[in-house]
């Protein structure tokens, strides 16, 4: 095995709707890989067929030695997913990213390039979003870690973007297959705490379809609250999420049974507290989102909630496991 060859992996599940460009800018890679592995979890739309059509009109003259391997491995989550494709893959250096992203052409070109300069065992890239709304704006704002606001020491990769070497994925002892919320998360935290050396790479770049609706992105919070709490991961940001409303909550208490407030009162005190909290949420993302602003607010109230309700289920099923 030569470690300039790259074996490109992707885990994908009911993705007929993004699945085409993702294909496509894997295909319009300046620096190609030399071999593909698709994992689809049992797909029940047309993604698994979408696939088999892009593998057998791959160009030969401009991919003449690529190897492609689609696996369907029903009820599989998406850590057994990329286990098994890294397992199969014939190449030392994995590549991966996920269904709902568009990789630049240069995306493996940066990568591969970074890791040759460090021989970092793990290089991340960095990932946009492409919004088509204004919701989906204020979803990246809220979501996405901005470009302003990166620390390369303490950046901390995802499967959207990200280059490691299969030897300490397998020194690792790969992804947690009991996980599949947030598994990325905890694998490149886990790496974090073994002391194995990471590079960031910000041209690298992937770009990320964002959730389309309020559901969605309900959704999203909350599984990646609870994937974090069953991975056994506290983040100090939902310690002190917690914080906040349990002091809002003392706070309304002690008005109540310890003074002799009355209910308009109450209210105001409540009401002003909303406006400094809901002032700030659109005052921290507000340079990032130009038009969709007004829903920052919204998704931080939303976002709180499901924080806090996923983070209290995944405690309830840790404790039954």
């Amino acid at each position: 095995m030569t470690k300039s060859k790259i074996s490109l992996i992707v885990s994908v599940l009911n993705e007929a709707q993004t699945i085409k460009v993702l294909l496509q800018a894997i295909a319009n890679q300046v620096t190609p890989p030399e071999e593909i592995i698709i994992v689809d979890g049992g797909s029940t739309d047309t993604t698994v067929s979408l696939i088999q059509e892009f593998a057998q009109n791959l160009p030969s003259s401009s991919l003449p030695k690529l190897k492609f391997t689609l696996k369907i491995l029903p009820n599989s989550n998406r850590s057994q997913a990329r286990n098994w494709a890294i397992n199969q893959a014939k190449h030392d250096l994995i590549a991966i990213t996920d269904a709902g992203c568009v990789p630049q052409p240069s995306w493996l070109k940066h990568l591969l390039k970074k890791y040759q300069e460090t021989k970092a065992n793990i290089v991340g890239g960095y990932f946009y979003g492409l919004p088509a709304t204004p919701f989906e704006q204020a979803v990246v704002a809220y979501t996405l870690q901005m470009p302003d606001q990166i620390n390369p020491d303490q950046f901390m990769p995802t499967t959207r973007s990200v280059l490691l070497e299969r030897s300490i994925w397998k020194k690792l002892g790969g992804f947690n297959e009991k996980l599949s919320l947030n598994e990325d998360f905890e694998f490149f935290y886990r790496a974090r705490q073994k002391g194995v050396k990471f590079a960031f790479e910000k041209q690298a770049l992937v770009g990320w379809l964002p959730r389309r609706n309020l559901t969605e992105f309900t959704q999203m919070i909350y599984r990646f609250a609870q994937g974090d709490i069953q991975a056994g991961i506290i983040r100090p940001k939902v310690t002190l999420l917690f914080g906040r409303y349990l002091l809002a909550l003392a706070t309304i208490l002690i008005l109540i049974f310890f003074t002799n407030v009355d209910s308009t009162r109450l209210i105001i005190v409540i009401l002003f507290w909303l406006a400094i909290y809901l002032s700030w949420a659109i005052q921290k993302n507000l340079k990032y989102v130009s038009q969709g602003w007004y829903w920052l607010p919204v998704l931080q109230i939303v976002a709180d909630m499901a924080v806090m309700t996923g983070s209290l289920m995944g405690l309830r099923r840790l404790r039954q496991e």
